[in-house]
C-alpha cells in the first residue's frame, strides 16, 4: 500500500508573527479569534490573528521592568482573564516574581506588582498562574520555601488577600477554580514527592475550607537546579474541576474528591505487570479532560476514557 503524505498542511507560515523561530514560554491562548503568546526568547508578549498569522500587538515586557533593575526580565507563563480583558504575564527578576498587566485589545501596559516588596520567591514554570473572573491567581514560595497563594485584580493590579500554606513552593504541581473555590495541589514534601497534599481556598478571602492528603505524590522528574535554587519538575499535572468533584492526577492514577467537602470518591488505577515479576500502578502523565460525561486520562503508555463514576469505558493502548 502506498502513503501519500499532504504537502503544505500548514494554513500559514510565520515569517510576520513576532515570535518567529524563537521559544514560546507557554502554549499561545485562543482568545476570539486570536492567538496571545509569550516568546521567552525576547521577552515580548505578543498577540496574532489565528486564521493567518497576522500580528495584532507586540509588547517588550522590558519596558514594564522598574528603573533600578539592570537585568531584563524572565518571563515564564502567562493568561488571559476575559473578564477584565487583560493578559497577565508572569517573570521574575533573578528569584524575585514580577507580574505584568496588559490590555488583550491594545497590548498597553495597564500595572506591574513586584515580588521584591514581599520578599517572595519564583516558583518553577507550571500552572502557577490563574485567571478567573477578574481575578489573578498566583503560586509563589516564601523565604522559608512555603507555598504563598495570593490574589490580584485583574483590571488594576490591586492585590487581594493572600495565603501562605505549610507545604514546600518547590512541590506545587498545580491548581484549579471554579465559582467557590480554589483549588491547590502539591506535595508536602520539598523534594517534590509524596505525600501529596490537596487544599480548597475560598475565593473570596482565601481561607482553607479543607485539605485532603495521599500517600502518592504528583507526577514529578527532577532537572537542573535553577536560579531561584529549586530543582525543576517537568511532569507536573494540574487537577481538573468536574461537576461535584476535584480530579486530581498521581503517580497511582486518578484520584477523585467531593469538591465542597474534600472527600474521597473514587480512585481509578490500572496495575501492569513488570519485567520482575511484580505490578506496578500506571502513572497519570496528563490532566485529566472532560469531555461531556467523560474523562479522559492519559497515563503511562495508555489513554483511558472514564465515566464521572471513575469506570472505564475505554482504553487507547500505545507504545514506542
Amino acid at each position: 500500500m502506498v502513503v501519500r503524505r499532504r504537502k503544505d498542511r500548514h494554513r500559514w507560515r510565520g515569517t510576520h508573527v513576532p515570535f518567529t523561530g524563537a521559544t514560546i514560554s507557554a502554549s499561545p491562548i485562543p482568545i476570539g479569534g486570536d492567538l496571545v503568546a509569550v516568546n521567552a526568547l525576547t521577552g515580548a508578549v505578543s498577540t496574532v490573528r489565528a486564521d493567518d498569522g497576522n500580528p495584532r500587538w507586540q509588547y517588550v515586557l522590558e519596558h514594564a521592568v522598574p528603573d533600578d533593575w539592570e537585568y531584563g526580565l524572565e518571563p515564564i507563563e502567562h493568561v488571559v482573564d476575559e473578564a477584565s480583558e487583560t493578559v497577565a504575564v508572569e517573570g521574575r527578576l533573578f528569584a524575585a516574581p514580577y507580574l505584568v498587566g496588559l490590555d488583550l485589545e491594545t497590548g498597553s501596559l495597564e500595572w506591574t506588582v513586584d515580588g521584591r516588596e514581599s520578599d517572595l520567591r519564583s516558583t518553577e514554570p507550571g500552572d502557577g498562574l490563574l485567571a478567573r473572573d477578574g481575578t489573578v491567581y498566583a503560586v509563589t514560595e516564601t523565604e522559608d520555601r512555603d507555598l504563598h497563594v495570593r490574589s490580584i485584580d485583574a483590571a488594576t493590579g490591586e492585590r487581594g488577600w493572600e495565603r501562605t500554606l505549610s507545604r514546600s513552593g518547590s512541590g506545587h504541581a498545580g491548581f484549579a477554580a471554579d465559582e467557590r473555590a480554589l483549588y491547590h495541589v502539591g506535595s508536602l514534601d520539598r523534594s517534590g514527592t509524596d505525600p501529596i497534599a490537596v487544599t480548597a481556598l475560598a475565593l473570596e478571602d482565601g481561607h482553607v475550607r479543607w485539605t485532603e492528603t495521599f500517600d502518592d505524590g504528583p507526577i514529578t522528574e527532577s532537572g537542573p537546579e535553577s536560579a531561584t535554587g529549586s530543582i525543576a519538575s517537568i511532569h507536573r499535572q494540574p487537577p481538573t474541576v468536574a461537576g461535584d468533584a476535584v480530579l486530581v492526577p498521581s503517580d497511582r492514577g486518578l484520584h477523585a474528591l467531593e469538591k465542597t467537602s474534600g472527600d474521597h470518591l473514587w480512585t481509578f488505577t490500572e496495575l501492569v505487570g513488570t519485567s520482575g515479576g511484580s505490578e506496578v500502578p500506571r502513572e497519570a502523565t496528563t490532566p485529566p479532560v472532560v469531555v461531556g460525561d467523560r474523562v479522559v486520562i492519559g497515563t503511562t503508555l495508555a489513554v483511558y476514557g472514564l465515566d464521572l463514576e471513575g469506570e472505564r469505558g475505554g482504553t487507547e493502548e500505545g507504545g514506542e
